[in-house]
């Protein structure tokens, strides 16, 4: 592999599964302590949609960045958006778990998140349009 762009998406790819994975186990772990007399249903809840979202945002954000490499995006361009990804959906992750009723982490996630995909899909359409050459 000689491509630094190529590169550069297996290793975010990896991290992002890495979160994936991080966030099923939190579910799992909560399922487990559910069955514990006392246990606040809220936080698997929780967990549940930490997970939940996590898996509506990220496959499709990083298939765009794929198509990126695919059509000449640089390892620049990925780092920047698969990091500013993965820092985004780490704050969402801890906002949307806390029990408070609007976390600043959350807003962040979230805005991050779609600013990170609405700014993929410009650069999806303006590449289509012949822009990148």
């Amino acid at each position: 592999m000689n491509d630094p762009a190529i590169a550069a998406l297996l290793v975010w790819t990896g991290l992002h599964v890495i979160l994936m994975l991080a966030l099923a186990l939190n579910v799992s772990r909560h399922r487990f302590q559910s069955e514990k007399e006392g246990y606040d249903e809220r936080r698997l809840t929780k967990a549940i949609r930490a997970h939940g979202n996590n898996i509506e945002y990220v496959p499709i954000i990083l298939f765009c960045i794929a198509l990126l490499v695919a059509f000449g995006s640089t390892a620049a361009w990925v780092h920047g958006l698969c990091a500013a990804l993965f820092v985004f959906r780490l704050f969402h992750a801890h906002g949307i778990q806390q029990f408070t009723r609007l976390p600043k982490t959350r807003i962040i996630g979230n805005f991050g998140t779609w600013g990170v995909m609405l700014g993929t899909a410009i650069a999806l359409i303006y590449q289509g349009l012949g822009g990148l050459d």
